[in-house]
């Protein structure tokens, strides 16, 4: 049959006899969005008889009642209740199974009509019409209605019945027991979420951190910061739970608002069961920052006033701010025996607080972080090789031959590994990027450049390594699509020179050379180092008066903003950058960019780890008892600013 042989009437059903309770409104629109339903040419099916259509359509625009229609709150018989409201409601709407079908099917595409519109409204009607009449539609259909209504907070109430609907047929997923729990907790009911939430404790791998904090922030409200403890270690054990900072933040400053990490704060119950050493004081705060520490790196400015302004109300310290205030600057050194809180800036030389007088420390990769690290960059070389070469076959239409295979740059990479490894003679202590210094301030390149790097290093007692594409060590090659570069007599005697003394090392064509530089930073350099017994740790204040650090230390400006530095760990990535990366600059020249006077300045590497961190302050005169003090780094700050808290002796 056609769509347009189809004729709607608004003829109740002879049957029913009960208003709807909706508004005229709500029906109007519900009645309008079937009518545009309707038009859709998917609708009817060649298959679907003229008289079967009419007798669906006809109860769909029916504004009455045929059966009751309970809400759905999944009591265990629930399943069973609603197969039974489907019999009873054909035998009452003299509807037969094929009718009952098409209306489902007009309510299925219903709901894809009101989503792509963002109108919630008409589903109101339609849900009613699928509870009145039994129907149980497949489960995109039920997503997609609970989707549209949740967009309307005034149509809460009904997306949650949608969610128990769905998981009365379907397995629970995040979105619908989110829906739930947000449901009970609007009625205060922290027993039924907390059920909610062990009973389906066996589909863990969709828990994720949305489905608990609601009930984490209704502990917190209520102040029953044992649940809220045990709740946060439930979430701990769930793999698929991120925590972000505002989810540590809302925990600890609730906890600080509320007195609990005073030292003559009353022990938290339960506290030894859940694992902690600590059931109150600093202590406790000390053990909770150090996991906040252990996952993630940073606040954010909504997190750090959070934080802030618990401690600030716990210890009746001072002035909270408000939500749209960042924190301001103090220096000011604090008491011992006073709380020690604020927003301070870091000395970038020495690592010391202002305000406490405790020193940050700078965390290096381990054995088995710079193992993750090295294997990380051969996996990323592969993935960039293939990459390119794929837009290279695209560009040129060539094929790959079988010495441009995939593996091929994992090969290289490998190989240049191996030979820092097995290389005699002493270890390099500086890699330079080459194509960076050389490029730096200019469209071409500079040799001047590299050379004043190399020789800067060198007399800062440095043993560097200049890392270069085999492109640029060419006679000529082109610097873009529209222009050429031929080397200077001077520029291609710094380039014997440094191969004839083994200071260059050619990166193969097509092969990225940032990779080669980044994985030097993580080869132990081993036979050299052994050979010669070398620390590559410098101390600060060395007596040849060589830069503070790791080595070998990177010398490049790159931003590293252009790479797949989500396969790093961030924080095995931000490790690395605050141990070996050294910036450059050179002053500008007139007329000779070789003149002797013409500088070049590095910008050491940091002197401590952009991370949160705990670290002992000086001890006092009465005793050796030693307070930590918590720096976080908080985005958006200048760099070297961190959110001081010390809790008072």
């Amino acid at each position: 049959m056609t769509r347009a042989s189809v004729v709607m009437n608004d003829t109740p059903l002879k049957d029913a006899n009960r208003a709807f309770q909706f508004s005229s409104d709500e029906w109007q629109e519900y009645e309008a969005t079937v009518r545009a339903v309707m038009e859709n040419g998917r609708l009817v099916k060649r298959k679907d008889k003229y008289e079967d259509v009419e007798r669906a359509i006809e109860y769909l625009l029916s504004n009455r009642s045929i059966l009751h229609s309970p809400p759905i709150i999944c009591p265990p018989d629930s399943r069973e209740s609603m197969m039974e409201q489907k019999v009873d409601f054909l035998s009452k709407a003299n509807l037969t199974e094929t009718q009952h079908e098409f209306a489902m099917r007009t309510l299925t595409y219903l709901g894809d009509h009101c989503a792509k519109k963002q109108t919630p409204n008409p589903l109101l009607v339609a849900w009613h019409k699928l509870k009145e009449s039994g129907m149980v539609p497949r489960e995109n259909c039920i997503s997609t209605y609970m989707y549209v209504l949740s967009l309307d907070s005034s149509s809460s109430d009904t997306a949650t019945e949608v969610a128990n609907f769905h998981d009365l047929f379907y397995e629970p997923n995040e979105k619908t027991i989110t829906l739930r729990i947000k449901s009970m907790i609007a009625n205060e009911n922290a027993a039924g979420a907390e059920e909610l939430l062990q009973r389906s404790v066996g589909n863990g791998e969709w828990k994720k951190l949305r489905t608990y904090v609601p009930l984490l922030e209704m502990y917190c409200r209520q102040g029953d910061m044992a649940s809220a403890l045990h709740l946060y270690r439930r979430m701990q054990e769930q793999s698929r739970v991120y925590f972000e900072p505002e989810t540590y933040a809302l925990l600890i400053g609730t906890l600080a608002e509320q007195g609990w990490f005073r030292r003559d704060s009353p022990p938290i119950s339960g506290m030894q069961e859940l694992g902690f050493s600590n059931a109150n004081g600093p202590g406790l705060f000390d053990e909770l920052a150090a996991e906040m520490a252990a996952d993630i790196l940073e606040l954010n400015n909504a997190s750090s006033r959070i934080l802030y302004n618990g401690f600030i109300k716990g210890f009746s310290s001072g002035n909270p701010v408000a939500d749209d205030e960042e924190i301001a600057v103090d220096n000011t050194p604090a008491n011992e025996d006073k709380l020690a809180i604020g927003r301070v800036s870091l000395n970038d030389n020495t690592a010391i607080c202002p305000k406490t007088g405790a020193k940050l420390q700078l965390f290096q990769l381990d054995d088995e972080q710079r193992r993750s690290v090295h294997d990380t960059l051969l996996e990323m070389a592969g993935i960039q090789y293939e990459k390119f070469m794929h837009e290279l076959e695209a560009r040129f239409k060539n094929k790959m031959t079988a010495l441009d295979s995939s593996d091929f740059a994992v090969r290289e990479l490998r190989r240049f590994s191996d030979w820092l490894n097995e290389r005699q003679g002493k270890p390099f202590t500086a890699i330079v990027d080459g194509p960076n210094v050389a490029y730096f301030g200019h469209g071409n390149v500079h040799y001047s450049q590299v050379k004043k790097v190399v020789d800067e290093l060198e007399r800062m007692n440095e043993r560097p390594l200049v890392v270069m594409p085999t492109k640029y060590t060419a006679t000529r090659f082109n610097v873009n699509y529209s222009s050429t570069q031929e080397l200077t007599d001077r520029d291609l005697a710094v380039l014997k020179e440094l191969n004839e003394t083994g200071k260059l090392y050619t990166v193969p064509s097509k092969c990225l050379d940032d990779y080669y530089w980044m994985l030097a930073s993580t080869s132990n350099q081993s036979t050299a180092c052994d050979d010669y017994d070398y620390d590559m740790n410098v101390p600060i204040s060395d007596s040849d008066g060589r830069f503070p650090g790791l080595r070998p230390m990177l010398v490049t400006n790159d931003q590293m903003r252009d790479h797949r530095w989500d396969l790093l760990e961030p924080r095995l990535f931000r490790r690395w950058c605050s141990c070996h990366i050294v910036n450059y600059n050179f002053t500008e020249f007139v007329e000779d960019e070789w003149a002797d006077h013409r500088r070049v300045d590095f910008c050491a590497a940091d002197f401590f780890s952009n991370e949160i961190q705990g670290n002992p302050t000086p001890g006092n005169e009465v005793g050796s008892s030693q307070n930590v003090a918590w720096h976080f780094p908080v985005d958006g700050w200048d760099e070297h600013d961190r959110l001081c808290i010390r809790l008072p002796l």
